[in-house]
């Protein structure tokens, strides 16, 4: 079993479930495969080397100006999961992040990247 075998199980539960099970005045409540992801992001976000400031000080030395844009094609994976958590601890301060940034891609690539990471490492 690899380190992220359960992160990459809930990233993929996102591609056929729909994110949000309802909305009222107060914002949205995400599905349970939103809320799985989330967990194992969060799993990441309470290591030491992810502590709450640490994540955004490796993204941004890494170049974020933009979580929409950021290119993670040749990033390591201690950026990739510091730019998860980031995205994942940004939901606070900018509503609909979460929906966006998996509609948009940018969930999928960060994924895909910290997959080739892996299986690299397993080589």
């Amino acid at each position: 079993m690899g380190k992220y075998d359960e992160l990459f199980r809930a990233a993929e539960a996102l591609k056929g479930d729909k994110l949000i099970s309802e909305r009222d005045e107060e914002g949205y409540y995400y599905t349970d495969a939103v809320k799985k992801f989330y967990d194992e992001v969060d799993k990441i976000g309470q290591l030491p080397d992810f502590c709450p400031g640490k994540d955004s000080e490796i993204v941004k030395r890494n170049g974020l100006k933009n979580v929409y844009t950021f290119d993670v094609s040749d990033k390591d994976a201690e950026c990739v999961l510091a730019f998860l958590v980031y995205i994942y601890r940004g939901e606070r301060f900018m509503d609909e992040l979460t929906i966006d940034v998996i509609k948009e891609g940018v969930i999928g690539r960060a994924i895909d990247r910290l997959k080739e990471l892996d299986a690299e490492e397993k080589a």
